[in-house]
């Protein structure tokens, strides 16, 4: 008796869960698993690739990479022990120019924008990031579109809001800076982006520990973003699980 009144409290429990912008499933069932490391570091899994973004603070013992991608040569971006921690001998590495003289391996390749890149069997396109005050210049860092087992994600770099954003369509999930204050968009200027390409999930970043803001933020950010209609998954401590 008691085992089936367990079963039904859980099965209650299960049917109510609040949706608080994570999308819930058994994990051995999603497409892509999206894990935001801090700062602007992302790692993108899918069933036979793992790709790193701008890995920050990587801890000894982390999963190793099939991918590592860098998209500016800061060293709060390029961190290089959190590239040679998470690269191995067979890794795709591509990095900025600047980033590439620093880093000093010899696998790695100098990251060109509008260019294409695969890593297994995902598709890296790289398109334009920069602040249009002059603080990136063009040309100095990289925006993503990276395509894996069919989930678009457009990662937008550390940039401000530019015309190359234009071109960016169709896409499942967007990740966008929110540190403002000269370094990237802002919050208002993120959410209409958001509100342009309308995707299904929407993830800030580049706030919280090196950039000077408090994890507070993205939890003011994402109660600004739905009273404008835009719904937003904060990945603090969980992970978003994709199924496409």
């Amino acid at each position: 008796m008691k085992l089936l009144l367990l079963t039904v409290i859980l099965i209650i429990v299960g049917c109510t869960l609040p949706n608080f912008g994570i999308n819930l499933m058994r994990e051995e069932n999603y497409t892509v698993k999206v894990t935001w490391l801090g700062h602007a570091g992302f790692m993108f899994e899918s069933k036979d690739t793992r790709i790193y973004v701008n890995p920050y603070s990587s801890p000894v013992g982390a999963l190793k990479g099939d991918g590592i991608i860098v998209t500016y040569s800061a060293s709060d971006i390029c961190d290089l022990p959190s590239i040679r921690l998470l690269a191995k001998d067979d890794s795709v590495i591509l990095v900025p120019p600047e980033c590439n003289a620093r880093l000093a391996m010899s696998d790695s390749t100098s990251l060109v924008i509008n260019s294409y890149y695969n890593i297994n069997s995902a598709v890296i396109q790289t398109i334009d990031a920069y602040y249009p005050n002059g603080t990136i210049n063009k040309g100095e860092g990289a925006g993503l579109i990276i395509t894996m087992d069919g989930v678009k994600i457009y990662y937008a770099g550390i940039t401000g809001i530019i015309p190359e954003m234009n071109k960016v369509k169709n896409v499942d999930l967007v990740i966008l800076p929110i540190a403002g204050s000269g370094l990237t968009m802002s919050m208002t200027e993120a959410i209409g982006l958001m509100q342009a390409l309308n995707a299904t999930y929407n993830v800030p970043m580049y706030y919280g520990g090196n950039t000077g803001t408090s994890l507070d933020i993205g939890r003011d950010f994402k109660r600004i973003a739905g009273q404008n209609g835009v719904n937003i998954t904060l990945l603090n401590n969980q992970d978003l699980l994709i199924l496409k």
